[in-house]
């Protein structure tokens, strides 16, 4: 699939990006890939609707062309890992290392010969580092960082075009962006330093959280608490932890870090005392709001 794409001060000449679904059509992409010397790749994950997160996109870009690989399409992305793993292709990405790691927990692949332009970036003096302000200064590009799109479902399909608009501007200038860098960093002798950075990424590994008894100590507000407030925090947020895995739901779509404080705060030992609590979802207040109040009465006669 072809959809037709904008064109802006700086960028490449691209006619087209193209949309991959199928796994034949990727073992033509990887063809074609591996004749690269550079490419650009980024991803997309759910990880802000979903509790298990999982890779919902595969940005990569050639010097000539954008393609958009779909993983949720595709039920073998194996041919990929040959061209992540080439130490003749450089891989260009930009503050990389939850790509790293999403790769790695959801297919095994690890990135070999990265070039990280916010860790270049960074070497050359800048402290803000996000992509959107990266292309303006460098580009006067106005990427759609600031748009909706920037926290969309990336899971749900059909995609629309604006979203493969959004994710193709991510890898689109990188391999410009390469360049540009590493002539700077050159002049001003910081290509060893940048090589070190780029070879501790490629040796990060990801490894499953474990469970964090504490985890809530560390909420905003958390330690202001009295004794018996952080007993209530403590529950809420293991009844939290438990809901979201049940409901594959990111912990603050259940409940916000906010609305846990103000609960242990007050306190509430009866369901009207739940109306005044900003934010609450309204199940909270209805349906679910005598085990809610219940939890925490038992939280405080510990």
């Amino acid at each position: 699939m072809f959809l037709p794409t904008t064109r802006g001060a700086g960028e490449c000449t691209v006619e087209k990006v193209q949309l991959v679904e199928s796994f034949d059509v990727l073992c033509d992409i990887v063809d074609e890939l591996q004749r690269h010397s550079y490419l650009g790749f980024d991803t997309e994950f759910d990880g802000f609707y979903r509790y298990f997160e999982k890779t919902c996109l595969i940005q990569v870009s050639t010097p000539e062309r954008d393609i958009i690989i779909d993983p949720l399409a595709i039920d073998d992305l194996g041919p990929l890992q040959g061209v992540l793993e080439a130490p003749s292709i450089e891989k260009i990405l930009h503050a990389c290392n939850n790509d790293l790691l999403a790769l790695q927990r959801d297919y095994g692949f690890r990135i070999r010969n990265i070039f990280d332009t916010a860790v270049a970036w960074q070497l050359l003096g800048h402290k803000r580092c996000g992509l959107a302000h990266v292309l303006h200064k460098e580009f006067r590009v106005e990427h759609l960082k600031k748009s909706r799109y920037q926290r969309c479902d990336w899971a749900k399909r059909p995609l629309k075009s604006d979203q493969l608009e959004y994710a193709r501007l991510d890898t689109h200038y990188l391999i410009s962006l390469r360049h540009r860098f590493d002539r700077q960093l050159s002049l001003e002798g910081l290509q060893y330093t940048a090589e070190e950075r780029f070879r501790e990424l490629e040796a990060l590994t990801f490894e499953p959280k474990k469970p964090d008894p504490r985890a809530y100590l560390k909420i905003k507000g958390a330690r202001d608490l009295d004794s018996e407030g952080k007993r209530v925090l403590k529950a809420l947020y293991l009844f939290r932890e438990r809901s979201a895995q049940r409901q594959n739901r990111s912990p603050f779509r259940v409940m916000s870090n906010q609305c846990m404080v103000h609960l242990a705060t007050n306190k509430p030992h009866a369901p009207q005392g739940l109306a005044n609590i900003h934010g609450l979802p309204r199940s909270f207040k209805g349906q679910q709001a005598d085990g809610l109040v219940a939890l925490i009465r038992r939280a405080t006669q510990r």
